[in-house]
Order: C-alpha cells, then structure tokens, then sequence
C-alpha cells in the first residue's frame, strides 16, 4: 500500500505562520526599489503611457490585488507587459538582477518567519500530520513550501523524524526556486522559469500520485503554476472508467466552503469534468476549520488501514493457524 501527502502554503497559514506573498510584500523584507541599478526611475512616462518596470509592476500588484500571488504576477508581467513595454524604458538586465534579489529576500523572510513565529499546536494541520505518520504508509510526502517540515513537527511535539521532498527548494540550504513553470517568455527572461534554476531537481510525484492508493492534498489552492504538477493525474481519472476495487481516496483539506468552490473552479476552467472525477475516485472536501463527519471517517479509514492495525490482524490470524 503506497499513500501520498501533498502539503501547500495552507498547511503552515492553519499553523499560524504569516507565508502568504502579500505577508512577505507588506514586510520589511520586501525589497522596495525607486531607481535602478543603473540609476533611472522604474517608472516612466512616454507618449502620455505608463510603462512598467518590474518592481514598480509588483508593487502595484501587491496592493491591489485581492489574493496576490507572486508567481502568477511574475508570469502576468513577462508574458503581458512586457510586451508593451518600450525598448528604451526598461532593461531585461535589470529585472532579472530584481527577480534574483526577490527570491534571496523571500528566503530571508520565511527563516524569520520560521524562526520566530509561535505555532498554533492545536491547529488541524498537525493533527492531519500525525495521523498519516501514524498510518504508516505514507512513503511519499512532498511539500510545496520552503519551510521546514521536521522543524514545524518538532515544534508540534512530534520527533519522529520525516522524510519527505521539497519540490521547489528548501530554507535550510537558501535552495529556494521562485518563478513559472514552463512558458513562452522572451529569451531574456529565461531565468523566471523555475528549471532554469540550478536548484531545480526531479521527483517521482507524478509516479507516486498514479501508484497510491490515498492521496491527501493540505493547503493547496490549485493555481495555475502549480496545478501542472497535478494536471496528468486529474485528466487520468477523467480520462477512463475506473473499476470500483482500483479507485483511489482522494481527502482535500481547504478552509471553508468558499476556497472548495473556488478549487472546483480552477479544476473545471483546467477541463476537469467534476461529475466525472467523483465517478472514478472517492473523492472528498475536508474543511480545516471545522470538525465534520468527512473528518470522522478520514480518521477512521486511516487508523483501520494502518500498518499497526495490519500487523495486528496478521498476528490473530498467525494465532489461529
């Protein structure tokens, strides 16, 4: 029996710790720029048009933007503004040495955040954690965050140590890759794609996905620069009828009713047919904020499929014979 855990940046929001974009941009930490390196303004005015250079376009965004998503900002002003930008206002040069110094500030701030944030023992995220390493069968836990997942357990009084996968960098090693996945950006802006970093590593996720027979996401929004990670497993459980021994548990843990709709949205608009998915899987919305019979029974199914309650019905049964 091979089980997967998927942790997002809601897994340490429900532990208390400030790691949303908008957190990192109302900080200190955030890196405010008037000029360029090369001295000139980041803003210009020309032809009676607003231009845009990097910093300026992420700050406004960051104060305008409902659910500010670094990321997604990233990809909006290479793919968009970019190209109505004059060659003469802007330097390709100067935007990726503000892009190099973003990421190098983020990981300042999340290892202050880290450091010194108390975490909320009693939040669902480390009851969630304790029952799949109860379970036992979960070989394959990765994280999309940058924190410390062992650091976060301790703290929760947890010391089993947990082996797991950052899939995009980890604080403790400053490894940490911001940027899109794969794009069509301009040459020079290359380096916004997250495997243009020398940090970027393979993994098994998409195996470990297609061989498990649980599979839990916490705290993932499915957005669209990460939902391509995930987008072959969802079109394989639409793609075929699946027999009903062979389906998979699927338990995503969100906040509240209004964050599931938004997830189903975001599924739909990748042309994940809902009605489909349910057909194919057991598939199940579990809200962090609240005790439900959703969580009851995910309790339930893991502690009665777990290795000791194996062990022990193979014990009874070495008994008899």
């Amino acid at each position: 029996m091979k089980n997967v855990l998927i942790i997002g940046n809601g897994f340490d929001l429900d532990l208390g710790l400030p790691t949303r974009y908008s957190d990192f941009a109302n900080s200190d930490f955030w890196p405010h720029v008037d000029r360029g390196p090369d001295g000139r303004f980041v803003f210009s005015i020309a032809n009676d048009e607003e231009y845009h250079a990097l910093p300026l376009y992420l700050d406004k965004r960051s104060k305008t933007d409902n659910w500010f998503d670094l990321e997604e900002s990233i990809l909006d002003y290479a793919t968009k503004e970019v190209s109505g930008l004059a060659n003469d206002l802007y330097s390709a040069k100067n935007d990726i040495d503000y892009y190099h110094e973003l990421q190098s500030k983020l990981c300042d701030y999340l290892i202050d955040v880290q450091r010194n944030t108390p975490i909320n023992t009693k939040a669902l995220a480390g009851d969630i954690l304790r029952a799949v390493l109860d379970n036992g069968y979960f070989d394959n836990i990765f994280s999309f965050n940058y924190t410390d997942l062992n650091y976060l357990a301790k703290q929760l009084g947890i010391s089993q140590t947990i082996k797991y996968t950052h899939v995009h960098g980890k604080l403790s090693d400053r490894s940490i890759i911001l940027g899109v996945n794969e794009s069509n950006l301009k040459d020079e802006y290359d380096e916004f794609h997250k495997s243009t970093s020398e940090f970027y590593q393979s993994n098994n996720l998409s195996q470990a996905l297609d061989e498990a027979n649980e599979v839990i996401f916490y705290g993932l929004s499915f957005g669209s620069i990460d939902f391509d990670y995930f987008a072959n497993f969802f079109i394989s459980l639409n793609d075929k009828l699946i027999p009903e021994k062979e389906k998979k548990h699927i338990s995503i843990f969100t906040k509240d009713n209004v964050s599931e709709k938004d997830i189903k949205k975001r599924l739909r608009k990748a042309g994940i047919n809902q009605m489909q998915l349910h057909s194919n899987c057991y598939l199940e919305y579990v809200y962090s904020g609240t005790s439900t019979n959703a969580l009851d029974k995910f309790y339930k199914r893991l502690k009665d499929n777990s290795k000791k309650a194996h062990n022990r019905a193979l014990h009874a049964l070495g008994s008899i014979v």
